[in-house]
């Protein structure tokens, strides 16, 4: 439904509210009548005495009630006003969030061609996390190598034997996780996995490919602590070429947030917002808080619950390498336990 129609929508239902608050004016104000001539059995009098004491009753009765009515009156029109006012600055900033942070140019394409800064953002960042997933396995293999899967271990050690002519001097999984392990520091271990599988930039096509088959199947073994540091540099990359429209998208959506928590009418204006964030925004709003520290946004994302929307499987496909949802509430709990988000 059209952004614009919300405010007439708002309109007709004040009208109706109205047309019954009238019927409701109406019965209250026949009420002392009824029971007046139901108590005192009052009929046309032709006693002075009796209409004086009649007027007084009337004048009594209805003055206070047109004293309410005028303070009743006062009060919905203040209430109208308001509703109205938090409707058109509601979706207002709906449509600004919708037509002018979402939609931009492709990076290093034809300007023509446009998508939003939410999925921009996310595949961005899954490429820089996929462009890292060697150096998540070296890293895994210098902290805790036993993480690894041994299908993955046998393949980065056929990739080394390919490298060694000599069969005498070949090497076995067992042998290579054995060498790994005895060495107690990350140090020592990442000079040691230096000289086997070779530096950075240097590695064997083989080795290569094994290693990042082994970040892949490892990432989200790991701790998070392990993983941030990933998270962080693909962010790194992201900004750099986004930074300003998820900036400008990140300070409209905090605006709309703090707006709904305010609102008469918050939980209409939270459907409606819901209904409008595709899955590329909860996945860039999930990689966000997993990896920033603004507690005040990111506090508010909970408490609309847009982080639980992640957990649903077509916005876990976004994310690198589909987790499961039992690692996405895993993520979530850390984000809640960092933030000291009550559960």
């Amino acid at each position: 439904m059209n952004i614009q129609y919300f405010p007439l929508i708002s309109s007709c239902r004040f009208k109706c509210k109205k047309v019954i608050t009238v019927l409701s004016i109406i019965i209250i104000a026949i009420t002392p009548l009824i029971l007046y001539i139901a108590i005192f059995h009052a009929g046309l009098s032709e006693k002075e005495s009796n209409w004086e004491a009649f007027g007084s009753y009337v004048g009594g009765i209805y003055g206070a009630l047109g004293f309410f009515a005028v303070a009743y009156s006062i009060y919905m029109t203040k209430e109208q006003f308001q509703t109205q006012h938090e409707d058109e600055v509601f979706y207002k900033s709906m449509e600004g969030l919708q037509t002018r942070v979402l939609f931009i140019p492709k990076k290093g394409q034809d300007d023509s061609t446009e998508t939003s800064i939410a999925k921009a953002a996310v595949e961005t960042l899954n490429k820089e996390l996929e462009n890292q997933t060697p150096d998540m396995a070296l890293r895994i293999l210098c902290n805790n190598p036993n993480l690894i899967p041994d299908t993955n271990l046998s393949t980065i050690v056929d990739a080394v034997n390919l490298n060694i002519k000599n069969p005498e001097r070949q090497i076995s999984s067992t042998v290579f996780l054995d060498e790994v392990n005895s060495r107690q520091e990350p140090f020592h271990r990442s000079e040691y996995l230096k000289c086997i599988l070779g530096g950075v930039g240097f590695q064997s096509h083989e080795i290569k490919r094994a290693l990042t088959a082994a970040g892949y199947t490892s990432f989200y073994k790991a701790g998070f602590e392990h993983r941030k540091l990933f998270y962080e540099h693909a962010w790194g990359t992201v900004n750099s070429h986004y930074g300003e429209e998820i900036n400008l998208y990140i300070k409209k959506l905090d605006f709309i947030l703090n707006h709904i928590a305010v609102s008469k009418r918050r939980s209409v204006h939270k459907k409606y917002l819901l209904a409008h964030i595709s899955k590329y925004d909860i996945a860039l709003l999930f990689y966000y808080a997993l990896t920033y520290s603004d507690f005040d946004i990111v506090k508010l994302l909970f408490r609309f619950d847009l982080h639980g929307e992640v957990r649903r499987e077509e916005c876990r496909y976004l994310l690198f390498d589909c987790p499961s949802e039992e690692k996405v509430l895993a993520d979530l709990e850390f984000i809640r336990k960092r933030l000291k988000i009550n559960t």
